[in-house]
């Protein structure tokens, strides 16, 4: 597993509640892995979020750009 976050790393690194980071995952909005009943997050998949200019916004989905 040393390809994926926990959900409860990446809300730390958002700043938000680990149910935001899932609601993330199950809208496709964030790529990730299901296995079982926890999720994980593709360490690639969020470098590139982290640096792009797509940020979280508070609706659970993400703010547009500009």
């Amino acid at each position: 597993m040393e390809n994926f976050y926990k959900v409860s790393d990446v809300a730390k690194i958002f700043k938000v509640k680990p149910i935001t980071i899932r609601k993330w995952c199950q809208a496709g909005d964030l790529s990730a892995r299901k296995f079982g009943k926890s999720w994980y997050i593709y360490k690639e998949d969020l470098s590139t979020l982290i640096n792009s200019s797509r940020k979280p916004s508070s609706d659970n989905g993400f703010a547009k750009e500009g």
